[in-house]
């Protein structure tokens, strides 16, 4: 290494031994990275000795045998690899100093390329990488290990078999690794992600670091999984996880988890997956808020969560409120769905079917599940097809930019379980259903609708939630769809009851000011209504009846139908038509006159009867109608109504309306 060209020949020899792997050279300055890089090359390259024979050095100690005199990392440091491979099926090496494993454990070889493109076909892997299919005994075969199990022995037999099939699905990654650096494929690394939500999260305690329990979305259905060690995530948050599939705890003990991209958005248009059992690569996409986002491998299975939305023949139906959050894997793959706001809450009940001049069944008369009845012509884009039989058949709807109705069949998760059946019985405040053809489930949201036709005339009284809805002794009949939760419990959506309520009313209530009404319009149906003066709870209110009130003054019990009139705010009316009924005067309501002031919270009237009153009593006057007072007392002499409730043997006031004041 002496003259004019002592550096070239440094280069020369440096690179022959590998002195300068995995550094960048050139005439400018190291950095300390290719320092230490340098020096790590070093302690693995030969020693060597100058040889009078050959006038040159060599790293042989005796040429006749071939001795390596060894590295420098060995005879001078004590140093000696040692190997393992990892879960996800890498080789790793650490290294040992005097038997104690001194480094972690770290990836050595080569990665020829990471391939996460799903168009890439069996044939082109074959062709775009040279792969290693013989070792120097000829047997060697290019194993393919996907989350740490070999699953593919003969990796290159297996592309050869269908060069037209997909190499990877979509967000599967393929790492190709060379592991004598030979510039061959030798093992193909494949890591696959599950889209999991964490139930709980169990604290620390002195026996356990912290964990949390999942609900992983397999292909063979919901796995729950509990303890899984981490300091991160919280309760309802949905992850991406890698299980460890060379050991029995897989998902327990995963080789990676991370949070999940999540967003939110509507759905203009989707592409299904035309092979659902998932044996083939997800073909699907769904274009969310202009964006196209196509179908992770895993999401064509059927267990997956949100899959109705691209297995062939089921599908949401699209609409303005139609609102999903969607979750992404790391490739940016639709890997779960959740619906928000669907517009598949937009039913249809066929109240009447027509024909027009060809005899052909396309006019229909429906009841709209936001409590509105019109007649449409049937749009041809309908996948409904409709006969004339078709009265009491519930269907998802829209109406296009022409005017017509486009009915569609309702597809999973929802199912029409009763058809002009029966629902047998139903406790207001209860979730159970029972109908002619099983159980189903009410909510906050189920909406129960009482379609009757009273002198010819439609009449439509709506119920939102299970504690607004009347009970039901006697059978009566029903269509009624229903909704599959997560849990596969049937939560109904929407029930259409084609007679009348056992209660009318709920238990809500508002005091009418005058007989008289004082303004009437039209609800969407294009009924009359009729505009009340009252006192509803503690404010002076005017109200749109559905009828005339013909009981005169006093307290009825209501219903509301909130969606048949938007209100108006030139009259100060509010929203929604009334159905109201006067309540009863022997268990709701009494008449009575104060026989003496309010003693000890009670109040004696002069037919001995005595009311208590609590914290929560309202007392109004309301004996000038156009100067109502809140916030009363009682005195001796007041006549007034009163709304009790019974409790053992107290009767306890709610509200109490002073009719005539004494003083």
């Amino acid at each position: 290494y002496v003259g004019a060209g002592w550096t070239l020949a440094v280069a020369r020899d440096g690179m022959q031994i590998g002195l300068y792997d995995e550094v960048s050279v050139s005439n400018a300055a190291i950095s300390r990275d290719e320092a230490c890089q340098l020096a790590f090359d070093t302690l693995r390259s030969n020693l060597v000795v100058w040889s009078e024979l050959f006038n040159t050095y060599t790293a042989y100690s005796d040429l006749g045998n071939q001795k390596l005199l060894g590295t420098l990392g060995a005879n001078v440091f004590k140093l000696s690899p040692t190997y393992k491979v990892d879960g996800y099926g890498y080789n790793t090496r650490a290294w040992r100093q005097d038997n104690k494993v001194v480094t972690d454990y770290y990836f050595y070889a080569e990665i020829i390329d990471t391939v996460t493109d799903a168009s890439t076909t069996a044939g082109s892997a074959l062709k775009d990488y040279t792969w290693q299919t013989k070792d120097s005994n000829g047997d060697m075969k290019v194993p393919t290990i996907v989350n740490g199990t070999t699953e593919i022995k003969d990796t290159v037999a297996a592309l050869k078999a269908d060069s037209t099939a997909k190499f990877l699905k979509n967000g599967y990654v393929a790492t190709l690794v060379d592991e004598d650096e030979n510039g061959e494929v030798d093992k193909v690394v494949v890591t696959i992600e599950y889209l999991a939500k964490v139930t709980k999260v169990n604290a620390e305690t002195a026996s356990d670091k912290r964990s949390v329990n999942l609900t992983v979305y397999d292909t063979t259905g919901e796995v729950k999984v509990e303890k899984v060690e981490t300091e991160d995530f919280e309760k309802d948050q949905y992850i991406l996880v890698i299980p460890n599939a060379n050991t029995t705890k897989g998902f327990q003990e995963p080789l990676e988890m991370k949070a999940a991209e999540a967003f939110t958005g509507s759905v203009s248009s989707y592409y299904n997956d035309t092979v659902a059992d998932g044996s083939k690569n997800a073909n699907g996409s769904v274009t969310v808020d202009g964006v196209k986002y196509n179908y992770n491998g895993i999401y064509a299975y059927d267990k997956a969560m949100g899959n109705e939305l691209s297995v062939s023949g089921t599908s949401y139906t699209l609409g303005s409120k139609a609102s999903y959050t969607f979750y992404l894997d790391s490739q940016g793959y639709i890997i779960g769905a959740k619906v928000e706001d669907d517009s598949i809450s937009d039913f249809a009940y066929v109240i009447d079917v027509g024909t027009d001049a060809f005899g052909k069944a396309n006019i229909v008369k429906v009841l709209k599940s936001d409590g509105t009845i019109g007649t449409y012509n049937v749009s041809s884009k309908s996948t409904a097809t409709i006969n004339a039989q078709d009265s009491g058949e519930i269907y998802s709807y829209s109406i296009n930019s022409a005017g017509e109705i486009v009915l569609d069949k309702l597809v999973a998760p929802y199912t029409q379980v009763i058809e002009g059946g029966k629902v047998n019985t139903f406790t207001k405040g209860s979730s159970v259903v029972a109908t002619s053809n099983g159980t189903i489930y009410a909510s906050d949201e189920t909406v129960f609708v009482y379609y009757t036709t009273p002198n010819n005339k439609d009449d439509v009284k709506m119920y939102t939630g299970k504690d607004n809805a009347p009970s039901i002794t006697t059978a009566k009949t029903a269509s009624a769809v229903y909704k599959l939760d997560s849990s596969k419990n049937k939560i109904a959506q929407y029930i259409v009851i084609t007679e009348a309520a056992e209660t009318a009313v709920t238990d809500n209530y508002v005091y009418v000011l005058d007989a008289a009404y004082r303004g009437t319009s039209q609800d969407k149906n294009e009924d009359t209504i009729y505009w009340y003066d009252v006192v509803m709870g503690t404010e002076l209110k005017t109200i749109a009846v559905d009828s005339l009130i013909s009981a005169g003054a006093g307290v009825y019990k209501y219903s509301v139908n909130t969606t048949l009139f938007d209100g108006d705010s030139a009259n100060s009316v509010e929203a929604g038509v009334y159905t109201v009924e006067k309540m009863s005067t022997a268990t709701e309501i009494a008449y009575a006159q104060v026989a003496q002031s309010v003693i000890s919270n009670t109040i004696t009237t002069t037919a001995g009867k005595i009311y208590e009153i609590s914290p929560d009593t309202e007392i109004v006057d309301v004996e000038d109608t156009d100067n109502v007072k809140f916030d009363e007392t009682l005195e001796a002499g007041d006549t007034f109504v009163v709304v009790f409730e019974k409790s053992n043997n107290l009767y306890i006031a709610k509200s109490i309306y002073i009719t005539i004041n004494k003083k």
